[in-house]
């Protein structure tokens, strides 16, 4: 099955038209209509935005395959999909110090007895526990 069959059964599951997952991932509907029509396939860039508005896995998405059986999905926020988007722009070296920073700074959270975002990303619960402390 090719990527543009994958996209057209998700997007028919989801009752999703054409015009509107056009405007969610951010293409003129023209384009669209040319995949469906010539069988192409989008362009590289538009793959994350395409699996997050269909809520699936990139590897999904691309291929077809189940990780594991399973086809992850995700509900990424924007600050997220930029963090993800900038580790796969690094080299290999690069990617493993950034998850080395990573790590470092989850077990110091870890430690912490408070830390919690809300959902919009806030960390007004953290400011609070910061102003406690002092």
């Amino acid at each position: 099955m090719k990527i543009i069959e994958r996209i057209e059964k998700l997007m028919q599951g989801k009752q999703i038209t054409q015009a509107e997952f056009s405007r969610r991932i951010g293409v003129p509907v023209s384009r669209v209509a040319n995949w469906r029509r010539k069988g192409s396939t989008p362009s590289a860039d538009l793959i994350p935005r395409i699996a997050k508005v269909l809520n699936v896995d990139t590897h999904y998405l691309l291929t077809g395959e189940q990780i594991n059986g399973k086809n992850f999905t995700y509900e990424l926020t924007a600050d997220e999909a930029d963090l993800i988007d900038g580790y796969r722009k690094l080299n290999r070296t690069w990617q493993r110090v950034a998850m080395g920073e990573v790590y470092e700074l989850v077990a110091e959270v870890e430690d912490e007895e408070y830390f919690s975002i809300d959902e919009e990303g806030s960390d007004e619960e953290e400011e609070t526990a910061e102003e406690e402390k002092e």
